[in-house]
């Protein structure tokens, strides 16, 4: 699995401590043999220097539940809205 995101300044706005961040997952079957399925999801996003956590949980992805053949790979790319507060406050 591999993860990359990126500030989408479009859809944020800074003043209502609203940041929203694009996410791509690839999901790399990399099994010789084996075929996969992938049934739900879960990540938990921890802002810096807080104790909350955003979960985003759920089944499948993106309304899908893909299933990889050996050396397949599935990706997608997904928002998540942060509301997000200065260290300190």
């Amino acid at each position: 699995v591999e993860v990359s995101s990126v500030y989408n300044k479009e859809q944020s706005d800074p003043p209502m401590r609203k940041h929203c961040f694009q996410y791509t997952i690839k999901i790399t079957n990399s099994s010789p043999t084996d075929t996969i399925q992938l049934l739900g999801r879960r990540f938990e996003i921890q802002t810096v220097g807080s104790s909350m956590k955003d979960v985003v949980q759920g089944e499948g992805v993106t309304g899908r539940t893909p299933i990889l053949k050996p050396g397949e790979v599935f990706e997608y790319t997904s928002t998540a809205p942060l509301s997000v507060r200065p260290i300190g406050t």
